[in-house]
């Protein structure tokens, strides 16, 4: 990102881009209706075939449901513009490059990751194995000895990551989604400066889409004119005619000094610690690690500063744990995203799910599950698993509070209990069952599991998992629990506007 100015115009560039498509479909019907009168019919014929081939062209490919319904709407309400941002923006060749540049140099880096076979079959519990084979088929393997402290509080989560950036001596890594003015990123620039100035190593990685409204000017340049580097994931101003600019990096990392490591909900941001004007309360969460595991995050985040930027790293070994524990429990982390084709966080939530015998919990932001996954709970649920969701009662988007509140019904009526947070807003991404947890950063929604690059932790432990549950049990006392009944009569207005909104949930 050169500046914001930059990322701004390639915002209207696209915008003024796709109001030319809408001004051809008014001209060609004009056309149609003064100069081809007498053939109006056989061009719509042709439009009407074109379509039906696009259709089952759709309906052909590998992809999810909600994707085909939201491109078949569209190709079916825009004969004309429907086709040519099908084929610009739809089509699952449009981004292959794109993706298959990113996933190289992912992979590059994923092969120093270090397996020992002997920790899976040294775990006790056979599906936590075989969840944790799957991560590692995927090049994220399980790494033991590490010690780990959950913050169910930005506040408190923010007052130790301020204080490990004090004492980082080698290196500090931090990916975040979003970077804003405000008090965070003024207090986080100034330790960060006086680490450049001491000689630590300082990498920065935020999402151009995450940030772009709300990130002071010529921060980029700024940062690294006293000493950091910083790199911009998916700048829109070069990808201004390509739907890549739906894909953005929502990974929140931090790594310092190959020994510790967070991950969560934290961003670079005020109401990460609530401080942002509009006083809703904020719920977030993240994880602190210190063990062999810091390794794996480490080798996540250069991943993807090397598919964000040509300055890439190629010596990996100094950034390696700089000290070795002999104690502590095993975890796993792991990152996914569009570029590999594989959906890892939401076979992994799949997974957790079906394999939970007694109880399941889970805290999102925003419920906008596929229909595969509202089968699977719905399954689960039936089948006797208690099962959970915490959601917010207060949204940050209208748009996503309507398509959460549509999803209940059906989970409701097959034994799902669903709860809303009264005191605000829940942004803590958690999965848990009798035997393991995910925290990390992953929504229960279509764009988390198709459209972002996330990760998470995975912790095969029954202590840390009670632990979580028990912060759990402590939220539903600030929790209203929804019934099937007050979903049934909700307003009619609510009901229509539901019923639009999930033809696009898939871009929602």
């Amino acid at each position: 990102m050169k500046n914001k100015g930059n990322n701004r115009l390639g915002t209207i560039m696209r915008i003024l881009f796709i109001a030319f498509l809408f001004l051809i479909q008014i001209a060609f019907m004009i056309l149609l209706t003064y100069f081809l009168k007498n053939h109006a019919v056989i061009v719509y014929t042709f439009i009407e075939v074109l379509s039906v081939i696009v259709l089952m062209h759709l309906m052909a490919e590998e992809r999810n449901s909600a994707y085909k319904m939201f491109w078949m709407t569209i190709v079916l309400l825009l004969p004309i513009v429907g086709h040519i941002m099908y084929d610009f923006w739809g089509k699952k060749h449009s981004n292959l490059r794109k993706h298959s540049l990113i996933q190289k140099q992912i992979d590059r880096v994923n092969y120093k990751q270090i397996t020992d076979d002997e920790i899976l079959y040294n775990m006790d519990n056979i599906d936590a194995q075989r969840l944790s084979s799957y991560l590692t088929n995927y090049h994220y393997p399980p790494y033991k000895n590490n010690i780990t402290k959950f913050f169910f509080s930005g506040d408190t989560a923010y007052k130790n990551i301020k204080e490990d950036i004090r004492n980082a001596k080698k290196f500090i890594f931090i990916s975040v989604y979003t970077v804003s003015k405000g008090k965070v990123l003024d207090e986080i620039y100034e330790l960060l400066k006086e680490k450049a100035k001491e000689g630590v190593e300082v990498k920065i990685i935020y999402d151009d889409i995450g940030s772009i409204l709300n990130i002071p000017k010529g921060l980029k340049e700024h940062l690294e004119e006293i000493g950091m580097e910083v790199t911009v994931f998916n700048e829109i101003h070069k990808n201004a005619f390509k739907q890549y600019y739906n894909y953005r990096s929502h990974q929140k990392i931090i790594v310092i000094d190959g020994n510790i490591s967070y991950t969560g909900g934290f961003d670079l941001k005020d109401s990460f610690i609530n401080l942002q004007e509009n006083e809703i309360y904020n719920k977030d969460c993240a994880v602190r690690t210190e063990g062999e595991s810091t390794w794996s995050f480490t080798l996540i985040f250069i991943g993807m500063w090397n598919a964000a930027t040509d300055n890439k790293i190629t010596e990996f070994e100094k950034y390696k744990n700089s000290y070795e524990m002999k104690c502590g429990i095993v975890c796993q982390p792991f990152a996914d995203g569009p570029a590999n084709y594989v959906h890892i966080a939401e076979d992994m939530y799949k997974y957790l799910i079906s394999t939970a015998r007694r109880t399941l919990y889970l805290t999102t932001p925003y419920l906008n599950p596929d229909d595969e996954m509202v089968d699977c709970l719905c399954l689960a649920a039936k089948s006797g698993v208690d099962i959970r969701i915490i959601t917010p009662k207060v949204f940050d988007k209208k748009a996503s509070k309507y398509l959460s509140e549509y999803n209940f019904g059906r989970l409701l009526k097959n034994g799902v209990r669903i709860y809303e947070y009264n005191k605000g807003l829940i942004r803590s991404k958690i999965i848990l069952n009798e035997f393991a947890s995910i925290v990390g950063t992953i929504n229960m929604n279509f764009r988390s599991f198709y459209l972002h690059y996330e990760c998470g932790n995975f912790i095969p432990d029954t202590e840390f998992t009670n632990e979580l549950k028990y912060e759990i049990f402590e939220l539903l006392k600030d929790c209203d629990e929804i019934t099937f009944d007050e979903w049934i009569h909700r307003s009619k207005k609510t009901k229509v506007i539901q019923y639009v909104l999930n033809i696009f949930k898939s871009q929602l």
